[in-house]
């Protein structure tokens, strides 16, 4: 019942047909998740933001993209200075298997993950210093079969507020 039109980039829609929530960080589902991705990349929990779940209904996709902004797109003053800067590292855990489609692609580096319950992609959109990587460019296929997803995306720095951890608190104007 929380499933409502997933963000892209800085807005609602621009290419991406799944439904999301944000889950809070006390969910123990959530807990959990955040405590290994911390254990897992050696970071502190300020720096994580929370765990969206997203539902990718069949047909639907999400083109492609980058994680984190370019520093002369419009909104990314805003996005840069919510939650701590650029998204460092992204992290995907495959909430169910799915038979047919709903790979994530990284076309500029050849390669397509096909989602399988409990796996996670780990990949690093941007460095430490702020520089976006070419090659995290990707994109979610389009499901033949449901596909549910995990997402965590991990800044440079921890948030002044954790508070700003919240995307749709952020992009709500709600901070």
């Amino acid at each position: 019942p929380q499933l409502g039109p997933s963000f892209a980039g800085l807005s609602v829609g621009a290419g991406r047909t799944s439904e999301g929530c944000e889950l809070s960080r006390e969910t123990p589902a959530a807990t959990t998740l955040l405590l290994k991705i911390r254990q897992l990349l050696g970071v502190q929990l300020e720096r994580i933001e929370d765990v969206t779940v997203s539902r990718y209904a069949s047909g639907q996709r999400y083109d492609g993209h980058y994680d984190s902004p370019a520093e002369d797109e419009p909104g990314a003053d805003r996005f840069l200075a919510s939650g701590g800067g650029h998204r460092i590292a992204t992290v995907l855990v495959y909430l169910n298997s799915v038979a047919s489609g709903g790979q994530t692609a990284f076309p500029r580096a050849g390669l397509e993950v096909p989602p399988r319950r409990g796996a996670a992609l780990v990949f690093f959109p941007a460095t430490l210093a702020g520089q976006r990587d070419d090659m995290a460019w990707h994109q979610a296929l389009p499901a033949h079969d449901t596909k549910w997803v995990a997402q965590v995306w991990v800044r440079q720095r921890r948030a002044a507020d954790p508070l700003l951890h919240s995307m749709r608190t952020v992009l709500d104007g709600r901070y």
